[in-house]
């Protein structure tokens, strides 16, 4: 019975996380659409690097 319990709550936090990442991934593609509806194309401005501090 306690394992059973283990799986179901592995299971809610693997949903929980996957819902997570979702609604990340959905709001950067807005962002991007804004971006680029905006007019501030990539060729023009570059996004900002990773390796630049």
């Amino acid at each position: 019975m306690r394992m059973r319990l283990f799986f179901v709550f592995l299971w809610v936090a693997v949903e929980v996380l996957q819902i997570a990442v979702i609604a990340m991934l959905a709001v950067g593609y807005r962002n991007l659409q804004r971006r680029l509806e905006q007019g501030q194309r990539f060729e023009q401005h570059p996004p900002p690097s990773v390796t630049e501090g």
